[in-house]
């Protein structure tokens, strides 16, 4: 391990970050290391750190590059629902904000593909000719490794593929990931105390899931005004919807995305968690600033999560954090330039703030940086 400071500081390209305990020291290292190296060891230390196994998946994706690095011939067998549902996400998702150390199919180095309906593939599967059964018996004799990529169809596929006279050793079942998050804390952990609130902003309200967990942690001191920000049409009518039943006072819902001006951006509208701006946007939807449209209000707490236009949205609220200090909850993982630049803003804002850190997914997911 690299020699680091005693106490509870990272330096990063001479920017220190003023940590308030040495676990949050720890994760953020690890965190690094892993957007330095992309080695994705670094980061099940951070997920086991934060006190969560982490998937599986990761070190299953692991085991299966060294084994490709050390010469071992790769192959996924059985292209069926599970392995087209992977290669659809893969594309739908890689690089965009929230996988960026994902466990795509893609990003192993597979030495072929093979399904028994070799020719249901005429244009192959993930960039590689999908070969036929009899050509894989060509390679039996060779350092191969066969992963099985239909879970429901296992142990027949093995059945098989044993009578075809491939041994049982080179013979693994594929193990897809199985995203956990562990919503209990986020955002409230133990470390905040709970207050009397003035305003509260959620940025990125989704379907106010965390704002229904705020309330009840919150219930036993209250708050003034609650402002909720929610660009996705869809949500922002699951949140209406909610806040009526619920009786909730003093919430205004505001169908908007959060930036550091006001103006209209494309955005590509999932309507669920994962919607975001972005120029590829297949739909429009306005961007406010947080300083712009809380009037002047006295703002207490800032939860933001908003895919990936964190940076931009605590630009459009430096005013109220400079003026009030509010705790902040701010997602950290929607791309890597956020790990250095959400910190160190924050930071240029009030010397004033000491951080934790904690990650609440068996994955590279629902990672927040508190500033307090």
């Amino acid at each position: 391990m690299e020699k680091r400071n005693e106490l509870n500081e990272v330096d990063v390209s001479k920017r220190k970050i003023q940590f308030a305990d040495k676990l949050s020291e720890k994760i953020y290292y690890n965190l690094l290391k892993t957007q330095e190296t992309k080695n994705i060891s670094y980061l099940l230390e951070a997920i086991r750190l934060s006190g969560i196994t982490p998937d599986p998946a990761y070190e299953w994706y692991l085991k299966l590059k060294q084994m490709a690095a050390d010469g071992t011939r790769l192959i996924l067998y059985g292209l069926g629902k599970a392995a087209k549902t992977m290669q659809q996400e893969e594309v739908k998702r890689k690089g965009t904000p929230g996988y960026l150390y994902y466990p795509f199919l893609g990003d192993i180095d597979w030495f072929g593909m093979c399904d028994k309906n070799a020719d249901n593939f005429p244009e192959g599967f993930l960039g590689k000719r999908v070969m036929s059964v009899n050509e894989l018996l060509l390679l039996k004799e060779k350092n191969i490794c066969i992963c099985i990529a239909a879970p429901d169809y296992y142990e027949e596929i093995e059945k098989d593929l044993l009578g075809l006279g491939i041994k049982r050793d080179n013979i693994v079942r594929h193990i897809y990931p199985q995203t956990i998050c562990y919503e209990e804390k986020q955002y409230f952990d133990d470390f905040i105390d709970v207050k009397k609130e003035s305003a509260v902003i959620d940025a990125g309200c989704y379907c106010c899931d965390t704002l229904e967990r705020f309330i009840q942690w919150n219930k036993p001191k209250g708050y003034d005004d609650i402002i909720a920000y929610e660009p996705d049409l869809k949500n922002f009518e699951t949140c209406k919807k909610k806040v009526k039943e619920k009786s909730w006072k003093n919430v205004k819902l505001i169908n908007s995305g959060v930036s550091d001006k006001e103006y209209i951006y494309k955005f590509v509208g999932n309507g669920d968690s994962t919607s975001y701006a972005s120029i590829d946007g297949n739909e429009q939807t306005q961007m406010i600033s947080i300083d712009a449209s809380t009037n002047g209000k006295k703002i207490s707490f800032i939860k933001m999560d908003v895919e990936g236009s964190e940076l931009q949205a605590l630009k459009g609220a430096k005013e109220c954090i400079k003026r009030d200090h509010p705790r902040l909850a701010i997602a950290l993982y929607h791309t890597e330039e956020d790990l250095i630049e959400i910190p160190h803003y924050i930071q240029t804002l009030s010397k004033e703030y000491k951080f934790y850190l904690r990650i609440y997914s068996n994955a590279y997911l629902e990672i927040v940086l508190y500033a307090v």
